[in-house]
Formats: structure tokens, C-alpha cells, sequence
């Protein structure tokens, strides 16, 4: 998303607090937990992403959970070739909104280009880009096309949403969901199939009705699994898929008051 364009694109979604946490709380349930990282079950998992040439069910999907943010990674992988990752992460639910404690927002300040250089699939290659549109779908994307050096046929997309009204700094947003999809080796995206990929991607509890299994997810403390950090971090295969920097850590605690006390995680 274009920086300059940032603020005058918030919006809420009524139903985002059922995305990436279930913030109901109940007696048996933590109020203070450290962040580690976990598999997901494939029909637990918040993202997905039906793009031409995908497999049905994610290769790897992961989820990360602290005090002030929920995030999930999920990669696609299918014949020829074809690949999508997706990452999205959550200003944490946990005080009932902002009016209640919940002072949490996430700070990101790349634009859609510069989300691609994030994937393990962009490093060491320059990609060429062509030219950037919006597309509004369940929620509005910024979508780019691109081409791997290898002439591979991709599109990037990035998206924030619920625009947290009470951040006396910068009104920052609650959400903030980035990937690409690549199309099968010998396979050029039009600009139509680029934006029917990014309509394929689905979050459950926003742009579709979250399963019972995902209304349930839990806040609490996720046991660590350094061998899955690892494969998100380093790629699966090598190279080839992951994004260095997971988790994302994009949380910043504000002040109630104007130019409120800050904490940067």
C-alpha cells in the first residue's frame, strides 16, 4: 500500500475480532503468556488461497501468539511450480478494545514492493515489477504484478484494515495481511486471473464465517515448536519459500492521552 495513501483507506470490519483469536475468556484460560510459535491444523487455519495451479490443502502453516499480537503463515504449494505465501498478523484483542485497555497497534510502513523483497522467493533475484493497482475485494488490496528472474509470472497483494481510531500518534491499523501467488511455470497472469488470485484469498471471521474450530482458538500459551520456526524462517524448501523475518513483531503500545506514552516492541 502506498504510504501517502495509508490513512484515508482505514475502514472496519465488524467481524475482525473473531480472525485470528477468540477473545472470550474463561477461568481455565492464561491472562499472560510469552510468544512462541505453533503448527496449525490445515481446517483450523485462518488463510487460504485458491489461485490456479495450487494444491488444496496449505504445505506449511504456522501460527504466532503473544500478549499483543496473533499472526499466521501459511504457504501453498502446487505443480509446475505454483506457489503462494501468505502472512497476516493482529493487534491483539486482549482487554476488549481500546476503550477497555486494549491500546495495542500494528506499525508497518512498507509498501507493496517492498513486501516482496520480504520473501525468502525474492532474495538474491531481482524481480521486475509492473505497475501497481487497487483492487477492492472483501477488503481493499494494493496489488502488484511481478516476474522472477527465472520468468516465473507472479502477483503480490498487501492489505490493512481496521483502522484503530483510538491511536492518538498515528491512527494506525489493527490488521495487516501481505503475500504473493505465483502462477505455474510457462503460465502469464493477466491482470483479471491476477486479481481473481487475490479474490481467492479468504480470512476466516472477515471475508468468510469462521468454523467452529476458529471461533474457539484460544488465547493462551502456545508450546514452541523451533523446527517449524525454523522452515518459516528458512524456507521449505530452503530458499525457495519462507520469510526471514517471522514473527513479525509489529505492536506498538500507545498512551489514552495525545501524544500518548509510546512502547515499541
Amino acid at each position: 500500500m502506498h504510504k501517502k495513501s495509508r490513512n484515508k483507506l482505514g475502514f472496519v470490519v465488524a467481524a475482525a475480532g473473531v480472525a485470528l483469536a477468540a477473545c472470550t475468556m474463561n477461568p481455565k484460560e492464561q491472562w499472560n503468556i510469552s510468544g512462541a510459535v505453533a503448527p496449525v491444523a490445515d481446517d483450523a487455519g485462518v488463510l487460504s488461497i485458491r489461485a490456479e495451479g495450487l494444491s488444496g490443502n496449505a504445505t506449511v502453516r504456522a501460527r504466532y501468539l503473544d500478549n499483543d499480537q496473533d499472526e499466521e503463515y501459511v504457504l501453498y504449494r502446487g505443480a509446475n511450480g505454483a506457489q503462494a505465501e501468505v502472512i497476516m498478523a493482529e493487534a491483539s484483542n486482549y482487554g476488549f478494545g481500546a476503550q477497555q485497555g486494549d491500546r495495542r497497534v500494528l506499525d508497518f510502513d512498507k509498501i507493496t514492493k517492498e513486501t516482496v523483497g520480504m520473501w525468502n522467493i525474492a532474495r538474491g533475484s531481482k524481480p521486475a515489477f509492473g505497475e501497481a493497482f487497487e483492487h477492492k475485494a472483501a477488503v481493499r488490496f494494493y496489488v502488484l504484478p511481478f516476474t522472477l528472474a527465472a520468468g516465473q509470472s507472479c502477483v503480490a497483494f498487501h492489505s490493512e484494515f481496521n483502522n484503530d481510531v483510538w491511536d492518538p500518534e498515528r491512527h494506525n491499523f489493527d490488521n495487516q495481511l501481505f503475500g504473493y501467488y505465483c502462477a505455474p511455470n510457462g503460465k502469464a497472469l493477466s491482470q483479471t486471473e491476477m486479481t481473481q488470485a487475490v479474490d481467492s484469498v479468504q480470512i476466516a471471521g472477515i471475508t468468510k464465517k469462521a468454523g467452529q474450530g476458529k471461533q474457539l482458538k484460544a488465547f493462551g500459551q502456545l508450546n514452541n515448536d523451533p523446527a517449524l520456526v525454523a522452515m518459516v524462517v528458512d524456507g521449505s524448501p530452503k530458499g525457495e519459500t519462507g520469510i526471514e523475518r517471522f514473527p513479525l513483531n509489529l505492536v506498538r503500545i500507545y498512551g489514552m492521552t495525545d501524544g500518548g506514552s509510546n512502547e515499541t516492541k
